[in-house]
C-alpha cells in the first residue's frame, strides 16, 4: 500500500509544482485558470494566487507523509501520518473546486488505496499492524492503531464528501428522503464508521440500536445500505460481525470492507 501512495504523493508534488510555475504546453492548467475566474467573476490572477495557497497547503501535508512512510508498509511515524492526511482532508473540504483535474484523479487515486487499505486492516495485516505499535501506544499511553485508522478514516470521509457533492450537483432529480431509507442510511454511517451497535435490516424496515444519525455537516453523508436484508454487530475496538459485503458509496458498491462472521 505505501510503496503505490508513495507514487501518487510524488505525482502530487509534480503536478503543484506544474499549477505554480505555469510553463509553455499547459494549456489544460491556463484553461482551468481562464474557466474558474469567469466563473467566479475574478481575475485570472485572484486565482492563480489562490492555487499558490492551495498548493502550500497541500505540499506541507505530502511532507508529513512521505517522512512518515517505511519500505515494509508501514508508517514510521503515525503523528506525521495522521497530520499529513488531516491536512490532505482538511484541503479537500475547503479547496476541492481550486483542484485541477489532473490532481482530483490523483486524490481519487490514494483514496482508492486507502480503501484496500482500510479493508485489509481487517485482515492478517491488521493484526501485524496492531502488534507491531504495541509498544509505542504503551510508551505514548494511546492506542496509535485506532489513530491509525481515524487518519485513514478522515481523509475518506472528507474525499466521500467531495465526490458526493459532485454527484448531488449533477442529479437532476434529487432521491426522496423518507423515514425508511434514513433508517438504512443511519446504518449505513454507523456501519461504515464502526460505531458499536447492534443493525438489522430487511427491505425498508431499518432497526439500529446504537450507533447514530449521519451527520451532515459540512456535507450530507451519501452512502446507504445495498442488500435487501442484512445485520451488523459493531462492537467497542472497532471489530465488526456482519453480512454486509458491499460498500457504502452509492457509485462504488463493489469497493468492501471484508465481512467478518
Amino acid at each position: 500500500m505505501m510503496r503505490t501512495l508513495e507514487e501518487n504523493l510524488d505525482q502530487i508534488k509534480d503536478i503543484l509544482e506544474k499549477c505554480i510555475t505555469l510553463q509553455p504546453g499547459q494549456e489544460e492548467l491556463v484553461e482551468f485558470y481562464n474557466e474558474k475566474a469567469a466563473f467566479e467573476g475574478r481575475s485570472i490572477s485572484d486565482i492563480y494566487a489562490k492555487v499558490g495557497e492551495v498548493a502550500a497547503v497541500i505540499r506541507e501535508g505530502v511532507a508529513l507523509l512521505k517522512a512518515s512512510v517505511l519500505d515494509r508498509g508501514f508508517p514510521k511515524n503515525v503523528s506525521d501520518f495522521t497530520k499529513g492526511f488531516e491536512i490532505l482532508a482538511s484541503s479537500v473540504d475547503n479547496y476541492w473546486d481550486y483542484f485541477p483535474t489532473k490532481l482530483k484523479n490523483i486524490f481519487i487515486c490514494v483514496d482508492n488505496i486507502l480503501a484496500q487499505e482500510e479493508s485489509e486492516l481487517w485482515g492478517w495485516r491488521g493484526y501485524i499492524l496492531r502488534l507491531w505499535l504495541v509498544p509505542a501506544s504503551i510508551q505514548k499511553k494511546t492506542k496509535i492503531f485506532v489513530v491509525y485508522q481515524n487518519a485513514i478514516l478522515r481523509y475518506r470521509t472528507a474525499m466521500l464528501g467531495a465526490l458526493a457533492s459532485k454527484c448531488h450537483s449533477e442529479t437532476t432529480e434529487p432521491i426522496p428522503i423518507t423515514k425508511q431509507n434514513e433508517g438504512l442510511r443511519a446504518i449505513a454511517y454507523s456501519m461504515d464508521l464502526l460505531i458499536p451497535g447492534l443493525y438489522l435490516w430487511f427491505g425498508s424496515i431499518a432497526i439500529r440500536i446504537g450507533g447514530c444519525k449521519p451527520d451532515d455537516r459540512p456535507y450530507r453523508y451519501p452512502g446507504n445500505i445495498h442488500s435487501f436484508a442484512g445485520f451488523g454487530l459493531v462492537l467497542p475496538g472497532y471489530i465488526i460481525f456482519t453480512t454486509y459485503q458491499r460498500g457504502y458509496d452509492p457509485r462504488r458498491t463493489s469497493n468492501s470492507r471484508t465481512a467478518k462472521t
